[in-house]
């Protein structure tokens, strides 16, 4: 059986990062903002799928599942904020959200999560891929961010 090739989002991270580059100096082509719809439509999937795996695992509880698609135009701003950063490493195009009732909640289900990922997928290269965030005392979120190194190994780059 033929293996399947692998086909990086944009063409490859230099081509996307050149992409960004171009957005960065106000010079974009079409080809370039081609480029960078397809590098940031290929985080919808991942998102999607890691969605569905909070919504299941947060069944029956209180916990609110949320899911975030930076836009374009907050893309385009980062890079202006952020000169020397590489399009290809920026690392929140996706994300989910979980809103809990206590801080309690928040710690049972982190450590729940992180038990059943290293007995589903072995050894995790980072537990830091939940980030908590205090947004006030009634609204305790965690952050589940797409990290280059998670993205890439959906392409099976690593």
């Amino acid at each position: 059986m033929a293996k399947s090739v692998q086909h990086y989002p944009g063409g490859s991270k230099s081509r996307v990062n050149r992409a960004g580059d171009s957005v960065r100096m106000a010079i974009p082509t079409e080809l370039d903002l081609q480029v960078i719809e397809e590098w940031r439509a290929a985080h919808r999937g991942v998102l999607n799928t890691f969605q569905a795996i909070l919504r299941n695992r947060t069944k029956g509880t209180k916990i609110t599942v949320a899911q975030r698609h930076k836009r374009k135009r907050t893309i385009f701003n980062k890079l202006h904020r952020f000169p020397k950063m590489q399009l290809s490493r920026m690392d929140d195009v996706a994300g989910c959200r979980l809103i809990f009732a206590n801080i309690l909640e928040l710690y049972k289900f982190r450590t729940k999560f992180i038990r059943l990922a290293l007995i589903t997928y072995g050894e995790m290269k980072s537990t830091n891929m939940i980030t908590l965030r205090y947004l006030n005392p009634q609204a305790i979120v965690v952050y589940m961010i797409f990290t280059s190194t998670m993205f890439n190994q959906k392409l099976g780059k690593t």
